[in-house]
């Protein structure tokens, strides 16, 4: 297992990117998030990327090939 990123809902519009241990950046757009961690993930070795929303639910986004 690598290292987990994290993009959590923390209000209507706000989106946090995170480590396990670190808050990074927010976002006013899960697309805009999502991005940003991908982009990261690509110089990782085996990287998760979760996605967690504000109504506690949480899932594993697949890590494929960004489409340049």
């Amino acid at each position: 297992m690598g290292v987990r990123l994290h993009v959590r809902e923390t209000e209507p519009g706000r989106w946090t990117c995170s480590t396990a241990h670190l808050r990074i950046d927010e976002h006013r757009r899960l697309v805009d998030a999502v991005a940003h961690l991908r982009a990261e993930a690509a110089a990782l070795h085996e990287p998760e990327l979760w996605l967690h929303l504000a109504d506690g639910t949480s899932e594993r986004i697949a890590m494929v090939p960004l489409v340049p």
